[in-house]
C-alpha cells in the first residue's frame, strides 16, 4: 500500500493591484524606471558614435526623460488590463494570448507616443540636428526596444501582485489569530464564572436557614454583579469600573464574614482610566478570602492598590491571613485561569506572582502594560499552546516564589 500523500494547502490567488497600489509603490516603481532610463543613456550614445554620428549628450538624457514620462503615463492602464486577465484556470491560454498582444501594443503605444513628443519638445530645447539620425529618434526605431523593455513593467507587475498577496495573507493570519483568542478569552472567562458563581452560592446556602434576611441580600447583590459582569465576556474594563464590579463582590463576602473582615482600596489616580482586563481582581480577592482568611482564627485584612509605575499597571492584593503553606498546594481554577487570561491579552508583556510575606499572609502582584484603550488581540507574541509543556499549561508562575 502506498503512503497516503498529505494534502497540500492551496494559497490564496494572486489579487489585482492596479487600483491597490499605494503612492509610495507608485513612486518606488518610478523611481526603478528613471534609474534604467538613465543608465540607458551612455549606451544610446555609444551606439551613436559607432555609426558615425555626433550628438549631444543632453539631447539624449532629454529622449530618455521622455521616455521614461510616456511609460509611466501607460504603466497604470498596464496594469488593469494585467489585472483583467489573470494566468489562472480556466482562461489561461486565452489570457495568456491577450498578454502577447498587450506586450507588443503597449510597445507600439510607446513609440506612437514618445516621437510626437519628441518633436514637440525638440524646439524649445534646441535639438541638434544629429540627433535626428539616431535610431532613438525615429517613428519605429525604438519599437524593438521597447518590446523587450517591456519586460521590466510586467515584472514589476509581478513582483508587486506577489507582495500584495503575502500581505493579505498576513492580515487574514492575523484576523485567524485575533478570532481564535477571542474564542479562548471567552472560554476562560466562561470557566472563571462558574467557578466564582459556584463559590458565591455556596456561601449564600450556609445563611439560607440560619440567617435568611443575609442570604436574601447576598442573592441581590450577586445578581447586581452577574447582570454588570456578563454583558462583558473577554473585555477588557477602565480599572474605575473594575473596582466597581469588585465593590459588589466585596459587599457578598462582607456578609459572610460579617465583623472578620476589613478591606483597604488605594488606587492612584492616574490608572482610574487604565484599561484593564475585567474581573481580574476578583480572583486574586477571592484567593485571598479562600486560602488566607477564612482558615485564620479572628479578624484580617485585605488590601487592594493599583498603582502607575511608569508604563506598567501594578494591582497587588495583599492578605494577613494564614501564607502559603510549606511546599505550595496546586494552583487552583481562579489564579490559573487569570495567568491564561494575562497570557492570552498580553503575551510576554506581563507578570503574576503570589509571595508570602515574612510577617504572615500573602501578596498577590499583576503588571501588565500601561493601556488608555483596550487591548489589541495580536498587539503582543502570544506563544501557542503547542510550544508549552503539557505539565505546565493549567498553571505557569512568573517567579520562583511558592504559589496557592
Amino acid at each position: 500500500m502506498k503512503p497516503a500523500l498529505s494534502p497540500t494547502v492551496a494559497r490564496a490567488p494572486l489579487p489585482p493591484i492596479a487600483r491597490q497600489l499605494a503612492w509610495t509603490e507608485w513612486l518606488l516603481v518610478a523611481a526603478v524606471w528613471l534609474a534604467l532610463a538613465l543608465t540607458s543613456v551612455g549606451t544610446l550614445a555609444d551606439n551613436a558614435r559607432h555609426v558615425g554620428v555626433s550628438v549631444v549628450f543632453r539631447d539624449l538624457f532629454v529622449i530618455q526623460i521622455v521616455d521614461w514620462v510616456v511609460w509611466l503615463a501607460l504603466l497604470r492602464p498596464l496594469f488593469i488590463i494585467l489585472d483583467a486577465t489573470p494566468l489562472a484556470p480556466p482562461n489561461r491560454v486565452r489570457h495568456g494570448a491577450m498578454r502577447v498582444v498587450t506586450w507588443l501594443g503597449v510597445a507600439a503605444a510607446l513609440a506612437a507616443l514618445a516621437f510626437p513628443a519628441l518633436v514637440v519638445v525638440a524646439g524649445p530645447l534646441g535639438f541638434t540636428t544629429e540627433v535626428w539620425h539616431t535610431d532613438a529618434t525615429t517613428p519605429l526605431g525604438p519599437f524593438l526596444d521597447d518590446v523587450l523593455n517591456a519586460v521590466y513593467p510586467f515584472t514589476a507587475y509581478a513582483v508587486l501582485r506577489r507582495v500584495h498577496r503575502r500581505r493579505l495573507e498576513l492580515a487574514r493570519a492575523a484576523d485567524l489569530e485575533r478570532s481564535l483568542l477571542r474564542a479562548r478569552l471567552h472560554a476562560l472567562d466562561l470557566e472563571l464564572r462558574p467557578h466564582f458563581l459556584f463559590n458565591t452560592l455556596n456561601a449564600i446556602t450556609a445563611l439560607v436557614r440560619s440567617e435568611p434576611a443575609k442570604a436574601e441580600r447576598m442573592l441581590v447583590t450577586l445578581a447586581d454583579l452577574l447582570r454588570v459582569t456578563l454583558g462583558r465576556t473577554g473585555q477588557e474594563v477602565t480599572v474605575a469600573e473594575e473596582l466597581d464590579q469588585l465593590d459588589l463582590y466585596l459587599d457578598i463576602q462582607r456578609v459572610r464574614f460579617r465583623d472578620r473582615l476589613t478591606v483597604k482600596i488605594e488606587v492612584d489616580a492616574d490608572v482610574m482610566s487604565a484599561y484593564v482586563p475585567g474581573m481580574i481582581l476578583q480572583p486574586l480577592v477571592e484567593n485571598a478570602l479562600t486560602h488566607g482568611l477564612a482558615p485564620k482564627v479572628g479578624p484580617g485584612t485585605i488590601r487592594v492598590s493599583v498603582d502607575r509605575e511608569r508604563d506598567t499597571v501594578v494591582l497587588r492584593v495583599v492578605d494577613d491571613g494564614v501564607g502559603i503553606p510549606a511546599g505550595g498546594p496546586r494552583e487552583r481554577t481562579g489564579v490559573g485561569n487569570t495567568r491564561e487570561r494575562l497570557r492570552a491579552l498580553y503575551g510576554d508583556a506581563h507578570a503574576v506572582t503570589l509571595t508570602s510575606l515574612p510577617a504572615g499572609g500573602t501578596m498577590s502582584e499583576v503588571r501588565l502594560p500601561l493601556r488608555s484603550a483596550p487591548t489589541r488581540t495580536a498587539e503582543f507574541p502570544i506563544p501557542s499552546m503547542a510550544e508549552q509543556p503539557a505539565s505546565t499549561r493549567e498553571a505557569q508562575p512568573v517567579a520562583s516564589a511558592p504559589t496557592r
